[in-house]
């Protein structure tokens, strides 16, 4: 999954990360409710003389200081009136703030996905806030003011000119839900097509609530899932900072170590336990009830993976965004093969304990590399961090802590080595990408990936755990993330098929469409599924589709969009169902036809 690209909102929601089971805390409610139809005006907490003379209405002040110990927001309104219901939400005010530092100022609602009403980057300067969005109200829930960026208590927040009005909508719906006997399955749609069929979720949530239950957790998703795919993968769950944990400082994670002897020979310290262990194992056993299984996503990822992974004694410093304490190659992929190491001997014992085996894996793929080829990659200068000066930079910013440490793909053929080595022969490994079907001078991204394919390929056989192994990779991971007009399905079969004649699989692995209407997202989804089922089991060549898999379940919980404005996926939640739209009805037609 392209990351931040995908969830540059991690942090967004939070102030403060408390590790991996904490709970959101529930503020105060302000008394000051919001009625249907209505507008609403705080009351003002320290009206004060503006300093613009001009300026004729009060003014509501919020002094930082004066809040609680720990509180993770200046002020909310409760719409608890409005719990189970599907509201809009519209929003506006002027807001400065006493700082000549402009900082992320957000109004949002503290529901499972912290949707966000109104945001702004907010200085000394009157600011106007607006914004409209569409969310379903949960119990207790708050509209509320935040940030994430500083200490509460050094900052006053000047509010004026407040409204908000909050009008619950009544949805009009003809169609029956995802579980009804009257709306066809996808896996067995696609069954003679396809391997298999897939769709992504959550199974916990982010910032301050992290570790939350949300979507798989719940029986709904897990018969939705049960009747329309045999595949499902998660969005973040498996990503190295979420099995890791080390949040913050990571101290407490990281307090208790142990030796570990790669196979390089580099005897290093490492952590005893991966935190995340005992959270897939309750994913785990959610799939093994509902008989589902899992692609594996991600092993190796330049995003999402803590710096202090990179670093000596597992603390990062810094020279501005460079890591000035970054170990050596040598340490560092000793610690590339613990980590894989422990996280495919985890499942592998998983597995030997719950009746899977050869033939029958509930992790039947990983996607062991992703994202590693560069935005503008050249034909012969493509890894992530090789371009564009960014190899120095925050990962953020488009950079590879990997790429600073190797300067080459080494880390790659190392990841494929070493996954070869500890996972199941039978069990398929995989690159995954974005923009994977560019290719024009703008960034030569399909010929950078087929040549690093190949250089997987061309990896030297070493020893790993007593083993002679080569690296392996069978799959290209196709992440997908199209529009009604790019890259057009013409040019994203040609991609395709460059990826089949280089002899791997692939996985349309994380599908969805960001178009601005019903319209268009029917059409387009139509197009590309007539093409997609031509690849599949009925293919002549040796290399088909073998998985395709929709990345989310609903439109209300995309990361493309939140507020209403797209439509990439094939259901939409109403009132806690969800309900197949005209998407779904495209892709169930462009498998009959």
């Amino acid at each position: 999954m392209r990351k931040l690209k995908k969830f540059g909102l991690l942090f967004l929601f939070s102030t403060l990360i408390f590790g991996c089971d904490t709970t959101v805390i529930q503020p105060e409610n302000d008394k000051n409710i919001e009625k249907p139809g209505e507008s609403s005006q705080p009351e003002s907490s320290d009206p004060i003389q503006p300093e613009d003379s001009s300026d004729s209405k009060d003014i509501t002040t919020i002094n930082g200081s004066k809040l609680e110990s720990g509180a993770w927001y200046f002020k909310s309104y409760d719409l608890s009136e409005y719990a189970n219901q599907t509201v809009k939400i519209e929003l506006s005010c002027k807001i400065k703030t006493s700082s000549s530092n402009k900082i992320h100022l957000m109004w949002q609602i503290n529901n499972s996905e912290f949707p966000i009403i109104a945001e702004a980057d907010v200085g000394s300067d009157w600011v106007e806030l607006k914004g409209t969005n569409e969310v379903s109200i949960e119990a207790e829930n708050q509209l509320y003011l935040s940030t994430y960026q500083i200490d509460f208590s050094n900052l006053t927040i000047y509010i004026k000119d407040f409204s908000y009005k909050v009008t619950p909508i009544v949805i009009e719906n003809n169609r029956e839900n995802w579980l009804s006997a009257s709306t066809p399955s996808l896996k067995e749609t696609y069954e003679d097509i396809f391997d298999s069929f897939g769709l992504a979720c959550e199974y916990g949530n982010f910032g301050t609530g992290w570790g939350t239950p949300v979507e798989l957790y719940y029986d709904e998703v897990q018969n939705g899932l049960k009747k329309h795919v045999d595949s499902m993968t998660l969005g973040n769950e498996l990503k190295p900072q979420f099995m890791l944990c080390w949040w913050g400082n990571g101290d407490e994670a990281k307090e208790s170590m142990t030796s570990f002897t790669a196979s390089n020979g580099q005897i290093i310290q490492v952590p005893e336990t991966i935190q995340g262990l005992s959270r897939l194992n309750d994913i785990l056993t959610i799939l093994k009830k509902n008989n589902l299984k899992m692609r594996g996503h991600v092993l190796t990822w330049h995003s999402q993976t803590p710096d202090d992974f990179f670093a000596e004694g597992y603390s990062a410093e810094y020279n501005g965004e460079l890591i000035s304490n970054p170990v050596s190659k040598e340490v560092m992929t000793a610690r590339h093969e613990w980590y894989i190491k422990t996280i495919l001997e985890y499942v592998n014992d998983w597995e030997s304990r719950n009746g899977y085996g050869i033939g029958n894996h509930i992790i039947w793929t990983w996607d062991v590399v992703n994202e590693a080829i560069a935005d503008d990659a050249t034909k012969t200068d493509y890894l992530r961090g090789s371009t564009s000066g960014t190899k120095d930079n925050n990962p953020a910013d488009g950079g590879s802590r990997w790429y600073q440490i190797y300067q080459s793909d080494e880390f790659i053929v190392n990841a494929f080595r070493f996954a070869n080595a500890y996972a199941p022969s039978d069990v398929p490994l995989a690159y995954n990408d974005y923009n994977e079907y560019m290719d024009y001078s703008g960034g030569w991204k399909t010929t950078g990936i087929l040549n690093l394919i190949e250089n997987i390929r061309n990896g030297e056989a070493q020893t790993i755990n007593g083993k002679l192994v080569k690296p392996r990779i069978d799959v290209m991971g196709m992440q997908s993330h199209v529009n009604p007009d790019w890259p057009g399905v013409s040019g994203y079969e040609n991609a395709l098929k460059r990826y089949l004649d280089a002899g791997v699989d692939v996985h349309v692995s994380e599908f969805d469409i960001a178009a601005t209407s019903t319209g268009s997202a029917k059409s387009a989804y139509s197009d590309y599924f007539k093409m997609l089922k031509k690849y599949g089991k009925n293919y002549s060549g040796t290399n088909k589709i073998t998985n395709v898999t929709i990345w989310g379940l609903n439109n209300e919980n995309s990361w493309i969009s939140k507020d209403g404005t797209q439509y990439p996926l094939l259901f939409n939640k109403i009132n806690d169902e969800y309900i197949p739209n005209d998407s779904f009805d495209a892709i169930i037609e462009a498998a009959q036809n």
